[in-house]
């Protein structure tokens, strides 16, 4: 019990680590990250998987082009002649290890494709909405945040200590 006295409070992390930490973190937060199959919009890498394009599962994002009142070309040819139905903005086209795109997509999504299903959530399920008006197509970030459904917020708290001295404060008082 006495160590644990002796060590309490226990030593705090370099201010400046912290802050290093803090900023990765946050920048990495910042990215927008789009699932192909159901076009959801998260922020964290780690609730997402890169696929292939060749992988068998997307099978299930076919999609009969007579029932779509629009054109759903992802512009990858291997994905628009087996007429699979896909949200572009998932396409990742820069992968180090492959020169041909992949996709990316949410951990639901995967494991639905894991388990030879069809996202119950994918765009392919009859829940693509169509193109985006073009009133809404160059919107700034400002624009888009008063008309999102849900925000990703923040705040930073200086803390300091109060009851620090400082001569020059103690001059102004006097004066």
């Amino acid at each position: 019990m006495l160590e644990r006295e002796e060590e309490f409070p226990s030593k705090l992390p370099d201010p400046k680590s912290l802050y290093t930490d803090f900023y990765n973190k946050m920048t990495d937060l910042t990215a927008n990250i789009v699932c192909a199959l159901c076009g959801c919009l998260e922020h964290c890498k780690d609730q997402f998987k890169t696929v292939s394009i060749d992988n068998i599962a997307l099978r299930h994002l076919h999609v009969d082009p007579t029932l779509v009142p629009f054109s759903f070309a992802s512009g990858l040819p291997e994905l628009d002649d087996l007429h699979l139905m896909i949200d572009p903005h998932g396409v990742v086209r820069s992968l180090p290890s492959s020169t041909s795109p992949a996709l990316s997509i949410c951990n639901t999504c995967k494991l639905s494709l894991d388990r030879d299903i069809r996202p119950r959530e994918s765009l392919a399920n009859y829940r693509w909405v169509g193109p985006v008006p073009p009133e809404l197509q160059e919107l700034t970030w400002i624009e888009e945040l008063l008309i999102a459904r849900a925000h990703l917020i923040g705040q930073i708290i200086r803390l300091q200590n109060r009851n620090m001295y400082h001569p020059k404060d103690s001059l102004q008082l006097t004066i």
